[in-house]
């Protein structure tokens, strides 16, 4: 494939986008052995929410800063909604006092997004959003404790109250597993209606059963949960192809360039 059909793509979002993140050592080591259309160049706000990207302005700059690579750049990926259903949905409800639904919730960060992308529309950027990953808050007493004490990091003598409020608020990994499909199925549709691209990952680190059918409902596999307390998928080559693989799909999939001279590796268009 020739070198100049090679394209940039500027990912822009909170910590989970670093599995985004690849040069030449991180494309060999994850089985890609030949050259590529798209190469990512990655933008990690850490703690980046969807809350964010409102009007009022944010310390983070995060709508600027999307706005600005939507000027510049002919690919972007938005990565966003992570940090907002699995802190920030509960932050709202144990440290601000606020009553939510998971559906009113995704309601409320799906009318931001759409925010954004009219805000970015007309600027020639093919912008593709990518849906949230499956949780990994999957035992109650894993979540609970990871959740309390990032919910009490400045005020950590509330945490033992934190850790009350959230034994009644807290979804189970079932509960909060469809509150993040529902939100990836809201931002797929509005994709769709502004133009924009949609992709995720998580038929790629799903719980299957020994047949390889993906086990529902909807779950990760165990081997992609960290073993760190943490809130991100485990640092592993599989969860860093699949991010791989996926950014090179979305943007192949209506391309007049993809079917003469692309080639497939592994299932990745090359």
């Amino acid at each position: 494939m020739a070198e100049n059909l090679r394209q940039v793509v500027d990912i822009v979002g909170d910590s989970h986008t670093m599995f985004f993140k690849s040069d030449l050592r991180i494309l060999r080591r994850i089985g890609v052995n030949r050259a590529i259309r798209y190469m990512p160049r990655v933008q990690q706000v850490n703690g980046a929410s969807l809350t964010g990207v409102r009007k009022y302005a944010s310390t983070l700059r995060l709508k600027e800063i999307i706005e600005e690579k939507a000027k510049t750049s002919s690919h972007m990926v938005v990565s966003l909604g992570q940090v907002d259903l699995e802190l920030g949905f509960y932050y709202r409800q144990v440290v601000k006092g606020e009553t939510w639904q998971p559906a009113d919730y995704v309601e409320f960060l799906a009318d931001i997004y759409k925010g954004l992308l009219e805000g970015i529309g007309g600027t020639g950027c093919q912008v593709a959003l990518k849906g949230v990953n499956l949780t990994v808050l999957s035992t109650r007493l894993f979540s609970k404790r990871y959740l309390s004490r990032i919910l009490t990091e400045k005020s950590p003598d509330t945490r033992a109250e934190a850790e009350a409020k959230l034994t009644g608020l807290m979804l189970g990994e079932p509960a909060q597993n469809a509150f993040h499909l529902a939100f990836n199925a809201r931002i797929a549709g509005l994709a769709a209606e502004h133009g924009a691209r949609y992709f995720d990952i998580n038929d790629r680190v799903a719980a299957r059963n020994p047949r390889g059918v993906i086990l529902q409902p909807m779950r990760l596999a165990t081997a992609h949960q960290p073993i760190a307390f943490d809130h991100h998928l485990a640092p592993t080559i599989h969860v860093h192809r699949a991010h791989f693989d996926a950014l090179q799909a979305v943007f192949q999939q209506t391309e007049a360039t993809k079917a003469a001279d692309l080639h497939v590796v592994d299932g990745v268009g090359v």
